[in-house]
């Protein structure tokens, strides 16, 4: 359910007031969200929409004329970050990073609660994030970690150079001069 002023009433307010509450009610909602984080979210709601198309997960009506988005259960919500991690990026999940990956997820479940559909992540019984979900995000993040870190020796030559910057006193400067050039030295 959208929210505008028509079915937002406040006690005792007329629906034209004259004092523009009516007005001032559609500008706040419509203010929610930034017009950058609307154009956003729809880009990203378009990605789910590709995801369901190219999986046939559409559900038709009862006649069978108009396509219907699904509910959004846990299990559709771990297939789609599943199809995230190898689609997001052109090099597949190897360039996908994490947060790109939790930006598409949350824009489908703000979607859902905006539609007044209930929020896949979260357990029903309890109203917290679904165990099953936490783990699997755990289990991407791990996936889609981070790069490698490559670490080069650092030569002694380079090492006293340093330890003549920070004399210097253009890095560093006071007593930390001394505790770092200590700390040069005793490596």
């Amino acid at each position: 359910m959208t929210f505008t002023a028509a079915n937002i009433r406040v006690a005792g307010i007329p629906e034209r007031d004259g004092f523009g509450v009516t007005m001032l009610v559609d500008r706040i909602v419509g203010s929610i969200y930034a017009p950058t984080t609307s154009v956003s979210m729809l880009s990203k709601m378009r990605k789910f929409y590709a995801f369901l198309t190219r999986h046939q997960l559409w559900v038709h009506d009862w006649d069978g004329t108009n396509l219907r988005v699904p509910d959004v259960t846990l299990s559709l919500l771990v297939f789609y970050i599943a199809f995230l991690c190898q689609t997001l990026s052109l090099q597949g999940y190897l360039r996908t990073t994490y947060g790109s990956v939790c930006q598409y997820v949350s824009a489908v479940r703000t979607w859902a609660r905006a539609n007044d559909r209930p929020d896949p992540a979260l357990d029903f019984s309890t109203r917290l994030p679904h165990v099953r979900y936490l783990q699997f995000c755990k289990g991407t993040k791990r996936l889609l970690g981070g790069k490698a870190m490559t670490r080069i020796l650092l030569a002694s030559a380079k090492l006293r150079q340093m330890g003549r910057s920070f004399l210097l006193g253009a890095i560093v400067q006071g007593p930390v001069v001394h505790d770092m050039v200590a700390a040069l030295y005793t490596y």
